[in-house]
C-alpha cells in the first residue's frame, strides 16, 4: 500500500512537472509567435519601401488560433506589375526562414510549424485605358493671375506656383519598354530617362536617347534595406563588396550603355546611408560622368552630402517620387506639389517609365509651362 502511494506521488510530481514545462513552452511559443508577428509586418513594410511602394498599402486583418495553428492575415494592395516584382523577394524572405509557400491566385500563403501567414492581395485596376466615350476631365488650370503668380487647385487643395524657376524629372527603370521610351523622348520637354542595367533594351534605349540628343542617366542598382530578400538586380553593388569590385560594377554597367550623362541610384536604402561605400563608388563615377543624383530612398541618406564633398562631381537630390501610385490623380497632385516648391530652390523629381506617368506628364507639363515653370534637365540644376 505504502509502495503505491509512493508510485503515485512520483507520478503527480512528474506529471505536474510535465505540465508546468508544457505551459512554460506554450508561453514562449506565443511570445515567439508574437515577435513573429511584428517581425513580419515591419519586414513587409520595408519590402514595400524598397519596391518603391506605399506602405500603407499593406494591412494587419487579424491573428486566429486554430487547433495548433495561428493564423496571421495580412492584406496588400497591388497592381499586378508591383505583385509580380515583388512576388520573389516575398518567396526569398519566407523561404529562408524555412516557411513553405503556396500561391492561390490572389492569396500568397507561408507555412512552418503552425504558423501560417495568409497574404489576401487586391489588384488595383488602375492602368485602364480610358474609353474613347468617356468624357475628357475639365481642364484643372486656373487662368494666369495679372502678377502671374498662379494658384491652381487639384482635388480641392491650391498650390500656389512660381514663374522662372526649373523643375527637372527622371524617370527611372527605363531599358524595358522602348515604345513608351521613344514616347518621352519625342516630347519637346527634357525628361531624362535613366536606365537599369542588364534590361531588355538598355543598350537600345541609350541610343535612342542619344539619337533625340536627351541626356540619360544609369540607373545604378544598390543594395536596400531588406536584401537579400529583395534582390536589387544584376549590375548591383553592395555593402560587402571591395572597392576594386564596385569599380568594375559600375564600369561595365556604364559600358553597356556606350556612356551615360548621369547616375542615379535605384533602391540603395542601406549602400546610401553608409557614407564609406558611397565615397567608393562616388570615387569610381566621377571618372565615367560628372552628375549624380541621390534618389532619395531613404531619410537617412548621406549619398547627395558626400557627394557634394567628392571633387569633380555636380549633385542633386530628389524631392520625391511623383507616382508611388499609378493612379493618374495622383500623379498631376505629385507635380504640382512639387512645382509649388519652385518659389525656393530648383527641384528635381523621380517617377516611372510607365505608362500613366508618361501621360501624365504629356497632359500637365504643358499647363506647367503656360504658368511660368520651366522644365530643364538635370544638368541646368544639379549644383
Amino acid at each position: 500500500m505504502i509502495v503505491a502511494v509512493i508510485f503515485l506521488l512520483i507520478v503527480n510530481i512528474k506529471v505536474d512537472r510535465l505540465k508546468k514545462e508544457y505551459d512554460r513552452v506554450n508561453v514562449d511559443q506565443v511570445k515567439t509567435n508574437k515577435k513573429l508577428n511584428i517581425d513580419i509586418s515591419e519586414k513587409l513594410k520595408i519590402f514595400l519601401f524598397d519596391h518603391e511602394i506605399n506602405k500603407d498599402r499593406l494591412k494587419f486583418l487579424s491573428e486566429q488560433k486554430n487547433g495548433n495553428n495561428i493564423y496571421y492575415k495580412y492584406k496588400m494592395l497591388l497592381t499586378d506589375a508591383e505583385l509580380q516584382a515583388i512576388k520573389p523577394s516575398l518567396a526569398s524572405f519566407f523561404s529562408s526562414n524555412g516557411f513553405a509557400f503556396h500561391d492561390n491566385d490572389k492569396n500568397m500563403i507561408f507555412e512552418r510549424d503552425g504558423i501560417v501567414v495568409d497574404i489576401v492581395v487586391d489588384i488595383l485596376e488602375i492602368y485602364a485605358t480610358p474609353k474613347e466615350n468617356e468624357v475628357e476631365k475639365k481642364e484643372i488650370v486656373k487662368e494666369p493671375k495679372a502678377d502671374f503668380k498662379k494658384d491652381v487647385s487639384i482635388n480641392n487643395k491650391i498650390f500656389k506656383i512660381e514663374p522662372k524657376h526649373r523643375l527637372a524629372i527622371i524617370l527611372d527603370d527605363s531599358g524595358q519598354n522602348l515604345e513608351l521610351a521613344k514616347k518621352v523622348l519625342s516630347m519637346k520637354y527634357p525628361v531624362v530617362l535613366s536606365i537599369l542595367p542588364y534590361t531588355q533594351y538598355d543598350r537600345e534605349t541609350a541610343d535612342l536617347a542619344r539619337k533625340y540628343k536627351k541626356e540619360f542617366f544609369l540607373h545604378q542598382p544598390m543594395e536596400p534595406k531588406s536584401y537579400p530578400d529583395t534582390n536589387p538586380g544584376k549590375g548591383a553593388i553592395l555593402l560587402n563588396m571591395p572597392k576594386s569590385v564596385i569599380e568594375i560594377t559600375i564600369k561595365e554597367n556604364i559600358d553597356r550603355l556606350g556612356g551615360v550623362d548621369g547616375v542615379n541610384n535605384h533602391m540603395g536604402s542601406a549602400f546610401t546611408e553608409n557614407a564609406d561605400k558611397m565615397k567608393e563608388a562616388l570615387d569610381v563615377i566621377k571618372d565615367y560622368t560628372k552628375i549624380f543624383v541621390d534618389s532619395h530612398t531613404t531619410a537617412d541618406t548621406v549619398a547627395y552630402e558626400v557627394c557634394r564633398k567628392t571633387e569633380g562631381l555636380k549633385c542633386g537630390i530628389s524631392k520625391r517620387f511623383i507616382d508611388n501610385s499609378a493612379d493618374r490623380d495622383y500623379i498631376t497632385n505629385k507635380l504640382y506639389e512639387a512645382a509649388g516648391f519652385l518659389k525656393s530652390q530648383d527641384v528635381i523629381v523621380i517617377g516611372h517609365l510607365r505608362n500613366n506617368t508618361v501621360d501624365v506628364l504629356e497632359h500637365v507639363l504643358p499647363q506647367l509651362e503656360k504658368m511660368g515653370v520651366r522644365i530643364v534637365t538635370i544638368s541646368e540644376v544639379v549644383n
